[in-house]
């Protein structure tokens, strides 16, 4: 099988989305104190700007809030990077609007991506039913998803949290829909507990939340007052709090993605071979099924 670079290169951005999606799960709603209390009503939260580096390699910025509305609530959130695959750069743009009932279930979104051709998505709930109007380079399709129960969305896991309310050593279960995979992935939740950590060369008190999606660890650090400070995936992507001035500072140098993931190899293999057999040491093979 014969893949095009663009095939390839649409394929990393889909695969490293995942981790990035799984990142942003937590991050829409401010938290009050280390033992969280339920709350009626969720507190607006400020706009948030947050830095997106590769292996400390700065390659963009997210921006997010909640508010209310007359009935419930609305999330937005707008995601900028600078990628590059084997050596071809593209900048990806994403915007999400959430519009979430009082009882925080998701209602409807629209979600709209700039990658390769642009995509554009909007769907409404209806109990278990999803309904999507999909619009890909001019093309308009409708499709309808019979889900097995009502999912959340990266913009609706932390406010649900918040209201439902939780202390250090809670654990949840989320199904999550991703209109960029267009399916529905369990979340795990762990509160972790007290954590110091250093931010811009200053030591802090944070709370610790570990996350699992799909078997992708993930972790975040606020302080006390509830403002974001850190979040960790793999691959080496991380997301700082920063100023809006410093989180929208020019990305200069733009780390391959391929390369970043990449293993060494010191062999010449001639243009004749067909097959390739690999043995891998020295990694974790928990939740790892390879098929012949």
């Amino acid at each position: 099988m014969v893949i095009s670079g663009r095939k390839f290169f649409q394929s990393a951005i889909v695969l490293f989305w995942l981790v990035v999606t799984a990142l942003l799960i937590y991050r829409h709603a401010p938290i009050k104190g280390i033992g969280i209390t339920a709350h009626t009503v969720l507190p607006e939260s400020a706009q948030r700007w947050m830095g997106a580096y590769l292996k400390g390699q700065k390659i963009g910025y997210t921006s997010s809030s909640l508010y209310r509305d007359v009935d419930g609530y609305s999330a937005y959130e707008e995601i900028n990077l600078r990628l590059k695959v084997l050596g071809t750069e593209q900048d990806i743009r994403t915007k999400t609007y959430v519009s979430i009932s009082p009882e925080l279930k998701v209602r409807s979104f629209r979600f709209s991506m700039n990658s390769g051709k642009g995509i554009e998505i909007k769907g409404k709930f209806t109990g278990r039913t999803l309904n999507l109007d999909i619009e890909t380079a001019g093309a308009k399709t409708a499709q309808t998803m019979e889900l097995a129960e009502e999912p959340q969305m990266s913009l609706t896991i932390l406010p649900y949290l918040i209201k439902e309310g939780f202390r250090s050593g809670a654990r949840f279960k989320f199904p999550v829909f991703d209109p960029v995979t267009m399916g529905v992935q369990d979340m795990l939740i762990e509160i972790a507990g007290r954590e110091k950590i250093t931010i811009s060369g200053k030591e802090v008190n944070a709370f610790k939340i570990k996350g699992d999606l799909q078997g992708v660890p993930l972790l975040m650090w606020i302080d006390e007052n509830g403002n974001e400070l850190k979040e960790e995936s793999p691959l080496g992507f991380t997301l700082i709090s920063e100023s809006k001035e410093e989180a929208t500072r020019a990305v200069i140098n733009t780390p391959d993605l391929i390369q970043q993931a990449s293993v060494p190899f010191n062999l010449a293999l001639p243009l004749s071979v067909s097959y390739l057999k690999i043995r891998l040491k020295g990694i974790d093979y928990k939740g790892l099924e390879l098929l012949n």
